[in-house]
């Protein structure tokens, strides 16, 4: 009776867990999100006579200015605004650097740039027998390496479970081998550890 117990608990556990994790990350992240605006929000409240902060209108106010900023940003004030705020970070040498990294870190995987990964394939890494994925970035035509002709393939292969730092690989064509997924799904392999692939694999190891 006790081992069923036992079993039937940890069961529950395995199952409440990714949800009570999900729900107690958001909850976390709103908290934060909602904190950064606050301070804004009470000091327009006190104007309007309320001396009370409004927990959730934080969020709402950073939800409505981002909204704005993406509004803004294509247009010629935007580009103009954004132009001079870059001109005067550059002249920073520590902010420069953790800007220029950020900036290409987030136009890597914005959805704006969705043709920066070309396809997926797996490349050998570190030691023989070992294949890792990797996204093509672009193809180095020949002469690019001085008495190398052959066209190699620039790969980026992410790190696990975060994407968004990972290696550089110059690789034979020969080398990469093709993968018969997506971008997307290659990265949600990558994220999980390779708990989770394609929903037609799944189709075809059940058939």
């Amino acid at each position: 009776m006790l081992s069923k117990l036992r079993r039937h608990f940890f069961v529950g556990v395995f199952a409440i867990a990714p949800f009570a994790l999900t729900v107690y990350l958001v909850v976390l992240l709103a908290g934060w999100f909602d904190s950064q605006f606050q301070p804004i929000i009470q000091v327009i409240s006190r104007n309007l006579g309320y001396d009370r902060p409004i927990p959730g209108l934080g969020i709402a106010f950073g939800v409505v200015t981002i909204i704005f900023v993406g509004m803004m940003t294509p247009s010629f004030v935007g580009k103009w605004f954004f132009g001079i705020i870059e001109k005067f970070v550059e002249k920073i040498p520590l902010a420069k650097v953790v800007y220029s990294a950020t900036r290409q870190i987030f136009d890597a995987f914005s959805q704006s740039s969705d043709q920066k990964f070309r396809r997926v394939v797996m490349v050998p890494f570190m030691k023989e027998g070992a294949w890792a994925i990797g996204f093509v970035t672009k193809e180095v035509k020949q002469g690019w390496v001085p008495g190398r002709p052959e066209t190699k393939l620039s790969v980026f292969v992410p790190t696990t479970p975060n994407p968004t730092s990972g290696f550089l690989l110059f690789v034979d064509t020969r080398e990469a081998l093709p993968l018969n997924i997506s971008v997307e799904d290659g990265l949600k392999l990558v994220i999980s550890a390779g708990l989770t692939k394609p929903e037609y694999l799944d189709a075809v190891e059940n058939a």
